[in-house]
């Protein structure tokens, strides 16, 4: 899980592999370059006709010096290298007719990450049904680096489910807007599927951690303000509305959000920043807890907070440079911080800073992760209302993964 995958086809693999230089990546040989390797491979017999294959190969080292069990355990061995992942995808159109198709292996799980066909009304104006992402707040992610933000483990980053999805271009003005019945594909009432969301946990004792998404409404609407040839502001609102569906009683609570976002590339610099807002009022029985709810991703399960306010803000360099296969050097910053509405001492943070490689077709993350009452960074997890044990110590992972785009 944590897998950042930077895209869908392999038209994006070659993006990805040019740099995310941003406008900053103005040098004219440079896009010519990777024009031309884009018409070879669009014009690629072996292909097809309007279809695209691709995929990607990833491993990852990581040191965890975190105060856990699985923290000393890798202090004792120096670290570990470990098989990340490995990816198929394929996509392509057929006169108005567009699909894209994604199938992810971890170690020992497997997963669809994307699949959906669309139609092209206009060329400003697309529909999709099928699994796909959702476009709330800062896209296509809300993060530089390898770990993602925290609004990724509280379910608002790389989001992705089944419905029926709008998006519309027009110059400047960006809209989406979409219907998600269902969580992503996998076990039903499980927690095997990609994206993170609120699922019901297998191991449950009780109804407290028995709900589930149905029935999201997503609405989009960013605009961009282009200042100079090097240099644009996007400034936009995003909206939620769903239902929380109980397995145990078969009551239907409800979920909303809103963020707003800004996202500004000047010249080599890039700098995000959102605060969203989320509430789930869940139905449970007297005498049950509607605080907390359990997130699923990857068949890992844990408990987060029903109600917070999540605040990001990054900052990102973009440095081109030549050094053998070496293109592009990304260094940044990225932190966000989990503050829960029932309390006022128990709020979590993230902070990541890092570098990315493009070489060619490998992208390499090199990252130091500190987390603060977050999952997945050491033994911690949320502090919620009624735990005894509220940290107040950053404890750090050290990562790098690499991945071959093909």
């Amino acid at each position: 899980m944590m897998r950042k995958l930077t895209c869908y086809c392999s038209v994006a693999a070659l993006v990805a592999g040019a740099g995310f230089a941003g406008n900053a990546m103005a040098d004219e040989q440079r896009i010519a370059d990777l024009e031309e390797r884009l018409e070879a491979l669009e014009a690629d017999p072996a292909t097809g006709d309007g279809i695209r294959f691709g995929g990607a190969l990833r491993f990852n080292a990581r040191y965890d010096d975190t105060d856990s069990a699985g923290g000393q355990a890798s202090r004792d061995s120096g670290g570990d290298i470990d098989f990340d992942t490995f990816r198929v995808n394929v996509d392509g159109r057929q006169d108005n007719i567009t699909f894209a198709a994604e199938y992810r292996w971890y170690d020992g799980r497997d997963f669809l990450h994307t699949g959906w066909v669309g139609y092209d009304f206009t060329d400003t104006t697309t529909v999709r049904l099928g699994q796909q992402r959702v476009a709330f707040g800062l896209q296509p992610y809300q993060s530089n680096n390898f770990w993602f933000s925290g609004n990724y483990y509280v379910g608002f980053e790389d989001k992705h489910a089944i419905g029926l999805a709008l998006d519309h271009q027009a110059g400047p003005l960006a809209i989406d807007a979409g219907i998600f019945t269902n969580p992503p594909a996998g076990l039903s009432g499980d927690s095997f599927h990609y994206s993170t969301g609120v699922g019901p946990d297998s191991d449950r004792e009780d109804e407290t951690l028995a709900h589930e998404e149905q029935n999201q409404f997503y609405a989009r609407a960013a605009y961009t303000f282009d200042h100079n040839e090097s240099a644009s502001t996007e400034v936009g609102l995003s909206g939620m509305y769903g239902e929380l569906y109980n397995n145990d009683t078969r009551d239907e609570g409800d979920s909303t959000a809103y963020a707003l976002h800004v996202n500004g590339q000047y010249d080599r610099w890039n700098i995000m920043a959102q605060y969203l807002s989320y509430d789930h009022d869940p139905d449970v029985s007297d005498g049950f807890s509607d605080d907390v709810l359990n997130m699923s991703i990857e068949g890992f399960n844990y408990a987060a907070p029903a109600e917070a306010d999540v605040i990001t803000f990054n900052v990102a360099y973009d440095l081109p440079v030549e050094f053998g296969p070496v293109s592009n050097l990304r260094f940044y910053n990225d932190y966000s911080t989990i503050r829960q509405k029932s309390t006022d001492d128990r709020s979590s943070a993230l902070n990541v800073t890092g570098m990315a490689i493009t070489a060619g077709n490998i992208y390499t993350y090199v990252d130091v992760i500190r987390g603060k009452n977050m999952p997945f960074v050491g033994a911690q997890g949320y502090a919620l209302q009624g735990d005894s044990d509220v940290r107040d110590d950053w404890e750090t992972i050290f990562n790098i993964n690499v991945g071959y785009y093909f």
